[in-house]
């Protein structure tokens, strides 16, 4: 029994410690659902009597948290019960303990079909992307327009790398433990089966480092014997009136199926036959040849998408290998369908590039991907032209693999951990829904950003249009210029001890000292005045400097200095100009920051790297500018000089002395770069 649900607001949702914050992703991924479509292909899976079941937006939410998070079925059920955010994902009405167990999400894979999951992704693609597109009504057929986008992959399963001699063995262990519960059953007594020594013969290549050709067939025949014995046995219990249940006999099916392939294979000396059986648990798993360079064979369904702008559909999902080839006619044909015209180019690999596709893409005028057949043209302007839109259409293309890279590595497709196959075609179908639904989520964000940026231009477009206003009625006669606002600020002050600041910076909270220390790192110990005391509120970046000054003045050594992140980016040139000296200071090195972000200050010469147009006084120094490989070098006496963004500038001491470093102090930094 299935009751119809509405869909639950983020107003209506019961949360007793506060309220929902609209700006959360689960919030915002919510809204972009097909939560109706969803329902109506849900519902019509139960009859109108018995307990009712657990609504679509339940089933389908918590499949779509579980893709997203790459969580087993026991951590989501966690996972819900202790945020209130996935509770109102899936429609719960108000915050409690999650209303399923792990078990029950069995269930939920199974009520979704490929249809069903099929009509879900195409109501997940905005409506302005699937709009019809034929307005005309002439007759004739509207021009091509739109790029499709065709490729397949392979979504590995959750299987043992399949081995001959492994299969075969399993095989074997399966048909004694039939035997055993068929003796059982009749209260016969159990043949003998040499059960000890072909578990020796199986163990004895299956731990050998190297095995020879000769020693693998041997221990393979030796398997398909002792199978084959164990086979005949089944039957002939089955003869004295021993039933089978419904899963043995499915097991006896798979287990005969794989011995007679094992044993083709065996005598004509192959290694692949058709409707190969790779694993005794996922029996409908097949080997997928796909070429690739981590693996040439893959073993699990091999699925063929459609990409339009984007968003992604299924074309084919199948466990038995196919040519993705066949399925261009059909995908060509649902564009059609939803977009009212063909596309104008495909965009795909060499293997759809056949006679009958490149026959059937040129009598409808649409541009398949690729190098043409033949020889390439004698014009060389011709071949050049060509190269370059072929370069365009593979960059064009790369997007279907970053579909195929998102789906895999953050949804989990890279290893299936389905164990039916329905369920395994569930799981591979909501991560193609939350591929699209987080296409979306950030197409709002992108949206939500531009609108903003017009809203920050249109203001200092405004601004300017007041300063000018500004600056023309100052020019009329009788113009008064306002009295400034004086704006008044309070300070916290001890009225007990006024020597000490507030401060307010994250943990730290409350009227105090700042304290400054110098600790000599190879030795451990407290180096020249040992502490200085400082009101909390002053700036501790200039106190740094005041200390090391003392330092200096007490004569201790100082080859580096090493500092936190937010002292190196805080202080400047100009602050460090008055510690660069020859016999002091050889280098100044700052560890904490990022490379491109660090710079070193030597003694005889400074590297920077002009971030903006700057023009400096420089008097009696050298100046030399790098612009990539060439070095030019100007000598200014009494001149500026004028640098253009993104040079890098080193400056030479003169040797009139310390003059360079007051040039030096023009430029200073802010977090890490200089301006």
């Amino acid at each position: 029994m299935y009751k119809d649900n509405s869909q639950l607001r983020m107003e209506d949702f019961i949360f007793p410690y506060g309220k929902l914050d609209p700006e959360n992703d689960w919030v915002k991924l919510a809204a972009l659902v097909p939560w109706e479509i969803a329902e109506e292909r849900y519902a019509a899976r139960f009859v109108n009597n018995g307990h009712p079941a657990h609504p679509a937006r339940m089933a389908l939410g918590a499949l779509l948290i579980q893709r997203r998070l790459k969580c087993s079925d026991q951590w989501l059920v966690k996972h819900i019960g202790e945020n209130p955010y996935l509770q109102y994902f899936i429609g719960m009405k108000e915050y409690g303990p999650c209303p399923f167990g792990a078990s029950t999400l069995v269930a939920f894979r199974k009520r979704f079909s490929e249809e069903d999951l099929a009509a879900i992704l195409e109501a997940s693609v905005p409506k302005a992307a699937t709009g019809k597109q034929d307005d005309s009504d002439d007759g004739n057929d509207p021009p091509n327009s739109g790029t499709l986008i065709l490729d397949a992959t392979c979504c590995p399963a959750d299987i043992a790398y399949p081995q001959d001699i492994d299969l075969l063995n399993q095989v074997r262990e399966k048909a004694e433990k039939t035997v055993d519960e068929l003796c059982k059953a009749a209260g016969q007594k159990k043949p003998r089966m040499y059960r000890k020594r072909a578990r020796k013969d199986y163990l004895r290549l299956s731990k050998s480092k190297k095995r020879s050709g000769n020693a693998i067939r041997s221990a393979i025949r030796k398997q398909l014997q002792y199978i084959r014995r164990d086979i005949r046995y089944i039957a002939e219990l089955v003869q004295k009136g021993a039933k089978l249940s419904s899963k043995q006999a499915d097991r006896l099916n798979i287990m005969t199926t794989v011995y007679e392939q094992q044993r083709l294979m065996f005598e004509s000396g192959t290694h692949s036959i058709p409707r190969r059986i790779v694993s005794l648990a996922q029996p409908w798993v097949r080997p997928i040849v796909r070429g690739k360079a981590h693996a040439n064979t893959e073993f699990g369904s091999k699925l063929h998408i459609s990409l339009v702008d984007g968003y992604a559909r299924i074309e084919r999902l199948d466990f038995e290998p196919f040519n993705e080839s066949e399925d261009l006619w059909r995908a060509v044909a649902r564009y059609r369908e939803r977009y009212g015209c063909y596309p104008e180019r495909i965009l795909a690999d060499k293997i759809y590039r056949s006679r009958q596709t490149l026959a059937f893409c040129k009598e409808l005028g649409i541009r398949l991907s690729g190098p043409a057949l033949g020889k390439p043209p004698k014009a060389p302007g011709l071949s050049r032209q060509a190269k370059k839109l072929e370069y365009q259409d593979n960059c064009d293309r790369n997007a279907v693999e970053g579909v195929f890279g998102t789906v895999k590595t953050a949804y989990g497709l890279d290893r299936v951990m389905a164990r039916l196959q329905e369920t395994a075609v569930c799981v591979i179908g909501v991560a193609l829904l939350l591929s699209n639904l987080s296409l979306s989520l950030r197409a709002a964000l992108a949206l939500f950003c531009l609108m903003l940026l017009l809203f920050v231009l249109l203001t200092l477009r405004s601004r300017a249009y007041l300063d000018r206003l500004d600056e023309e009625l100052a020019e009329q006669p009788g113009f008064k210029k306002p009295p400034a606002q004086i704006v008044k600020k309070s300070y916290t002050i001890s009225t007990t001890d006024p020597d000490c600041g507030y401060i307010n910076h994250g943990n730290k909270c409350g009227i105090g000292y700042l304290m400054e220390a110098t600790v000599d790192c190879k030795h451990g110990i407290l180096t020249g005045v040992g502490v200085d005391v400082y009101a909390a509120n002053r700036k501790e970046s200039l106190l740094v400097l005041r200390h090391l000054e003392r330092q200096i003045q007490y004569g201790v050594p100082m080859k580096q200095i090493a500092l936190d992140r937010g002292m190196t980016q805080a202080l400047s040139i100009v602050d460090w100009s008055f510690l660069v000296l020859p016999d002091i200071f050889p280098q100044f090195s700052f560890p904490t920051l990022r490379k491109n972000m660090a710079f070193s200050m030597h003694s005889k010469r400074t590297l920077l790297s002009v971030q903006k147009e700057n023009c400096l006084d420089i008097t009696n120094c050298i100046a030399i500018s790098l612009r990539g490989n060439t070095c030019v070098t100007t000598k200014q006496q009494n001149g500026i000089a004028s640098f253009v963004p993104g040079e890098a500038v080193v400056w030479i001491k003169s040797v009139l002395g310390e003059e360079f470093w007051p040039v030096a102090a023009i430029l200073r930094f802010s977090g890490g770069t200089p301006v």
